[in-house]
């Protein structure tokens, strides 16, 4: 492939990273420095998702906006981000990743400058879409660039790295938007990006050097696919993101989406598949085993996501633990990404993929069953070895899946495969939360009803329990405290907790029921992975 070939070192002249190392023993600091870099970007496109979700009080307040209209800060950025994903493959191969990747970095800070200085809602949805944009491409490339720049022998460890630097960033964006917004302010979850983008794109221009720009494919820009693709990815994550708040297809904007994004897709495939010159090549799916690696990314998608709420949402309900407390559990999921990472590493290594990711769905479901086990009661040692076990689980699953989807391709296909892997972890994240949503209120409303239910049947019982209750607050407080009132409101409270951990222990199951599905792609895979010849 034209561009491809490489140094015996890996390094040209120029000193910059070009192309994939000889062997394992060439591999020299400028390829982890340069490959650092670009983790420092894909880490904050991935905490820039997550990180504005504990600050909309704030921003509402700010900006003047209504509950409604401020959820719409997250939607846009999820929407141009989702866009932008199949898209950065055929634009890394115009430009070259180095330069693609650079300036979507360079974008991105510009970006996050305007939404730290916006002066209403509109601004905001305006710098928070283009923000979304640019940060597309970064995940995917990252992705990319450990096939091009890394020797097989490392590509595990380097997908192990940017693997932990996903989930981490989603796990932990929630949590460090919270602290910086109430220890100095909103607009510093968009200036916090600056220092670091720079960063990134000064250290990308200078070591990242792995491919060739193509100008020749600017006439042969796929424009209907272009806007398709828009199209179709862009109501589809709006209808699974607005869909559980509005009763779904009850409302009539959500049924004329969802008619919008069936034809859209549909003329959308029909013509990535017929045009000569796609802007994303959808003719890679008919490789069984980036198929079967991209139904696992959206599975694990669905998992990484929706975990990431579950946790601190199941924490601040029935706990009501603080962001700081909240924050100490989940550490524990990814110290354990951290740390085993090298065992995660050498197992991908040592075993068939097929047996890595069996163990690591084996971990994931064990610790997703045990979150389903909790109580009103539970603390730090009841939580910490499920918290602990599905960092692993998470880091076991996404390490062989992601060196198989991408590494079965031609090398001249990994940038659209790495786009198509990480777009079906981004449609699994988001599709699944929105399933988790309305299940969690149908759960909810089913508990509730049974428990009420119970506690009238109780009749006597509940009746002497209540009548003890009321005379503890009035010898407590006296009569003018209304201890009936009281009392029914301290019974509620307790069912009401109740009835929470219920449902987060379904929707706990659920997930691991869900993430079950997997362990049937399992046939699919190969023992071994070799990369095709372009």
């Amino acid at each position: 492939m034209t561009g491809l070939a490489t140094p015996t070192n890996g390094i040209s002249a120029s000193g910059k990273v070009i192309g994939p190392a000889a062997t394992a023993a060439e591999v020299s600091w400028r390829h982890w420095l340069g490959f650092s870099i670009l983790l420092i970007g894909q880490f904050m496109a991935v905490l820039d998702i997550q990180i504005v979700a504990s600050s909309l009080g704030e921003l509402r307040a700010s900006l003047g906006a209504t509950v409604e209209e401020i959820a719409l800060i997250q939607s846009t950025y999820l929407v141009a981000e989702v866009i932008m994903i199949p898209l950065s493959a055929w634009l890394a191969r115009l430009l070259s990743i180095r330069i693609m990747f650079a300036g979507s970095a360079a974008c991105f800070v510009l970006a996050s400058l305007l939404c730290a200085s916006a002066w209403n809602l509109e601004s905001m949805l305006v710098f928070r879409a283009l923000q979304g944009f640019c940060a597309g491409a970064l995940t995917p490339l990252s992705f990319a660039t450990i096939f091009f720049m890394f020797p097989r022998s490392k590509h595990a460890i380097g997908v192990a790295i940017a693997g932990m630097i996903t989930t981490t960033g989603i796990t932990l964006g929630p949590i460090v938007g919270g602290w910086v917004t109430l220890t100095f302010s909103w607009h510093w979850i968009f200036l916090m990006n600056v220092v670091p983008g720079l960063i990134v794109v000064f250290g990308v221009l200078a070591l990242i050097d792995v491919d060739r720009p193509q100008p020749h494919i600017l006439p042969q820009i796929d424009i209907p696919g272009v806007v398709l693709a828009g199209l179709f990815l862009g109501s589809l994550v709006i209808l699974f993101d607005k869909g559980p708040e509005s009763d779904w297809f009850d409302t009539p904007w959500i049924a004329r989406l969802a008619v919008v994004m069936v034809i859209s897709g549909g003329l959308f495939l029909w013509r990535e598949l017929t045009c000569r010159y796609p802007v994303v090549e959808l003719r890679l799916f008919k490789d069984g085993t980036f198929s079967a690696g991209c139904i696992c990314s959206f599975i694990l998608g669905a998992a990484i996501v929706g975990s990431a709420y579950l946790s601190p949402a199941m924490l601040s309900t029935v706990r009501r633990f603080n962001s700081q407390q909240i924050g100490t559990v989940m550490m524990f999921t990814g110290a354990a990404q951290v740390f085993l990472a090298p065992l995660a590493s050498y197992m991908v290594q040592r075993l068939a993929a097929r047996v890595v990711l069996g163990i690591g769905l084996s971990i994931l479901i064990t610790s997703l069953v045990l979150h389903g086990q909790m109580t009103s009661e539970m603390g730090l040692d009841q939580l910490a070895l499920p918290q602990f076990l599905r960092g692993f689980g998470i880091m076991m699953c996404f390490m062989p899946i992601t060196i198989v989807a991408i590494g079965s391709v031609p090398l001249s296909d990994v940038r659209t495969a790495s786009s198509l892997f990480n777009l079906f972890r981004s449609l699994g994240g988001a599709i699944g939360l929105a399933l988790i949503t309305t299940f969690q209120e149908s759960r909810f409303n089913f508990h509730r009803e049974r428990l009420m239910a119970q506690v009238s049947e109780g009749g006597i019982v509940a009746g002497q329990w209540l009548s003890g209750l009321q005379q503890r607050i009035e010898d407590a407080y006296g009569a003018a405290s209304n201890p009936e009132v009281a009392a029914m409101k301290i019974m509620n409270g307790f069912i009401e907790r109740e009835v929470w951990v219920l449902t987060f222990n379904d929707m706990w199951v659920a997930m691991a029921i869900y993430c079950g599905i997997a362990v049937l792609i399992l046939p699919f895979l190969p023992d071994h992975v070799q990369q095709k010849s372009d």
